[in-house]
């Protein structure tokens, strides 16, 4: 199954921010449905289109927390999917930018639960692709062991909110 979603066609429709964000979010949600499909392939395609769309709305630090927290829903499937094929360093990239952005988003906002659930999972995949024995990765084991360490101590912290 092919998408056929012209780059040029996204880059002159989308100018609007509201525009971006529901043109990512409809990316996203097919990238789903073809990856449950087994086309991790186009699958990919449509996730790094969602990121390409919502990345100019993106102004790091500066930029508003739920366009950020829409930044590492992408992030985080990019980084899903190159895992599934094998990707494990491309995979590893994406989890490592995912911490980061999700590191600013709770020191921002250390209470907010949809941030801490994020960060908790956000430390789980990246222990996944640095050293998990049943993912793809490059065996890293004691960062990994951290990671997962850290994911458990944000999910505690969920818990008792």
């Amino acid at each position: 199954m092919t998408t056929d979603l012209p780059e040029a066609d996204l880059e002159v429709k989308a100018a609007d921010p509201g525009v971006r964000r529901d043109l990512a979010s409809a990316c996203l949600r097919l990238s789903s449905l073809l990856s449950a499909m087994g086309d991790t392939k186009e699958s990919l395609s449509l996730a790094e289109k969602a990121l390409t769309v919502l990345e100019p709305l993106d102004a790091g630090a500066a930029a508003p927390a739920d366009i950020r927290r829409e930044v590492v829903v992408a992030e985080t499937a990019i980084g899903d999917l190159l895992s599934a094929t094998g990707n494990t360093q491309g995979a590893l990239e994406h989890r490592r930018k995912v911490v980061s952005t999700m590191e600013t988003l709770i020191a921002v906002e250390p209470s907010d639960l949809n941030n801490i659930r994020q960060m908790g999972v956000a430390y789980q995949k990246l222990a996944n692709s640095l050293g998990n024995p049943n993912y793809p990765n490059i065996g890293d084991y004691a960062p990994a062991l951290e990671y997962l360490q850290r994911s458990g101590d944000v999910f505690r912290k969920a818990a008792s909110l």
